[in-house]
């Protein structure tokens, strides 16, 4: 017979390891692939200042309350009205796309 014990802090052991925190930048960055792939690539500022909206895409992963975590964000200014839309435009939901196009990518 075998009996196995799980402590509730191995559990959060297991989420603070650094193993932990590179296989989520590896599927953030699979994410943000998939974003900058099918992201609008319309210009929004002068070309003596042009950042397109597809190119400004970050992943960062660290450790919070919760354990480990990646996030996927894109720092144009409008970032929010591209993902959500506004009254004018329809929401083109990237970063929900994204993640769903990269799941098979993520074995």
């Amino acid at each position: 017979m075998v009996t196995v014990v799980v402590r509730p802090a191995a559990a959060d052991e297991l989420v603070r390891r650094p193993e932990m925190l590179r296989g989520l930048r590896m599927v953030g960055e699979a994410i943000q692939a998939e974003a900058e792939r099918i992201a609008p690539r319309e210009a929004s500022l002068p070309t003596s200042r042009r950042r397109h909206y597809a190119d400004m895409f970050d992943t960062q992963a660290g450790f919070d309350s919760r354990g480990a975590l990646a996030t996927v964000n894109n720092r144009h200014f409008i970032a929010l009205f591209v993902e959500f839309g506004t009254i004018h435009s329809p929401p083109r939901a990237v970063l929900r796309r994204a993640l769903d196009g990269a799941r098979g990518r993520l074995g």
